[in-house]
């Protein structure tokens, strides 16, 4: 604060005091101010707003270290400065670069500042975006709303993955937040023709190595049923009362020696099937 800031504060401190039913001599007045000079006094104003909201110490008068509690408070909630939200706000202007700035600098940028800059005004552009900002921020604090950090994305992929690291290294945005966010990388490509392998196998078109495995498959799988019905047949005829009256021992060694053989086919056709699906899932 500012000596001219005094009557302000001192009429300040006297309605407070009053509410307490509490009176100030000029030499306590005085103390409070040198104390608590080294504030704005408008974050001064909304310290005293704070604390008589405050449910267990806005019971009592506010003593100057309760007034410089809620002003750390409101100082450490890693908001940027204006200044800072400014140097922030303005590289919005390229359109190549992705920006992480606060909720307030957004609605400042946009409010008062990014019109002004786009006809080239950027002194009246910074003033508007500096008042409008500390504006929202004081109402926010004001609130208690914690600080929401907002990704603008830049068309330049190589420098949105840079930012979007940093933001989630400085605890800005989660993790959640910088996967959705971050830019394709090389395996971006790759990834989308085997979307369109599959599309093409799905609607059973096209000559890809995909396609050609996924048909490899099916006739595998046709074979399998063909050998496995002949084994059913087999079986049934070994184990019915009238194969074994009518046939010779030799017969019967002969039709096992066939079921033998289909069980050998349905193995190894259960094999390629079992490769083959692995090689296409590795594709």
């Amino acid at each position: 604060m500012k000596q001219s800031d005094f009557d302000n504060f001192s009429e300040l401190l006297t309605t407070t005091a009053e509410m307490y039913n509490k009176t100030f001599k000029p030499t306590q007045t005085a103390i409070y101010f040198n104390v608590l000079s080294k504030f704005p006094i408008e974050a001064v104003r909304m310290a005293f707003n704070a604390h008589l909201q405050d449910s267990e110490r806005g019971r009592f008068m506010p003593l100057p270290a309760d007034l410089i509690g809620h002003l750390e408070k409101m100082r450490f909630d890693d908001r940027p400065s204006a200044e800072e939200a400014w140097s922030v706000a303005v590289q919005s202007i390229d359109d190549r670069l992705t920006v992480v700035w606060t909720e307030e600098t957004s609605q400042a940028w946009f409010a008062a500042a990014s019109e002004l800059m786009a006809i080239g005004d950027k002194f009246n552009a910074s003033r508007g975006f500096i008042a409008k900002y500390n504006d929202l921020v004081s109402l926010a604090r004001l609130q208690g709303k914690q600080v929401v950090w907002v990704v603008s994305a830049g068309d330049d992929k190589d420098l949105r993955d840079r930012v979007i690291r940093e933001a989630y290294q400085a605890k800005k945005i989660t993790k959640a937040q910088a996967a959705v966010m971050l830019p394709y990388h090389q395996a971006t490509d790759g990834v989308l023709d085997k979307i369109q392998n599959v599309a093409l196998m799905i609607e059973n078109k096209g000559a890809t190595e995909n396609h050609k495995a996924l048909s490899r498959v099916n006739e595998l799988n046709k074979a399998g049923k063909v050998h496995q019905e002949r084994i059913a047949i087999l079986r049934d005829a070994i184990g019915g009362k009238e194969f074994k009256r009518k046939n010779n021992p030799r017969e019967c060694l002969t039709i096992l020696k066939k079921l033998s053989h289909c069980v050998f086919l349905v193995i190894r056709a259960t094999k390629s099937i079992s490769l083959t699906l692995l090689e296409t899932v590795a594709i």
